[in-house]
């Protein structure tokens, strides 16, 4: 099938059109658990906005707690783990844990059951839910986004 040639939605855009816009959302948070001790509890992390699709969400270690010490990232007050289930922060310097590669993969993860999940509107709340009380661990958190919402507001001329 031929494209119309009445309206053409690339006009006024130049080539890329609106493509050429950054829409990947990067949210950090590094947690040192040596200066700030964490009771086995859960703690905002990161706030959202709305239409906002899920890509990844990284654990990276970067001092061991010294004991058990487990952690899970999810929507407060809901789905705890559907970002990051049951990372180890006992685990050696420099050891990365992503969603979806635990045994059983997180919900929200790329290989999840909810793959693609794009938050509602209002946005959400994602917290660490540590599983143990922390006093030495150091990690950083790092959870990529993709903004899905739309921005062209103007069609342009299509005589």
């Amino acid at each position: 099938m031929a494209d119309s040639t009445t309206i053409d939605f690339t006009a006024n855009q130049g080539g890329q059109g609106l493509a050429a816009q950054n829409n990947l959302v990067k949210f950090e948070q590094y947690i040192d658990a040596e200066t700030t001790n964490l009771a086995a509890a859960s703690y905002a992390l990161f706030d959202v906005p709305e239409g906002h699709m899920h890509l990844s969400t990284v654990v990276e270690v970067l001092t061991a707690e010294g004991g058990t010490a487990t952690a899970d990232i999810g929507i407060t007050g809901g789905d705890v783990d559907c970002l990051i289930d049951g990372v180890n922060l006992n685990g050696t310097a420099g050891t990365l844990t992503w969603s979806g590669s635990a045994g059983t993969a997180e919900v929200h993860s790329v290989g999840g059951a909810t793959a693609g999940y794009t938050t509602p509107d209002g946005g959400v709340t994602f917290s660490l839910l540590a599983n143990n009380a922390l006093d030495a661990a150091k990690f950083r958190v790092t959870s990529m986004w993709l903004d899905m919402r739309g921005a062209s507001t103007f069609m342009g001329d299509t005589a």
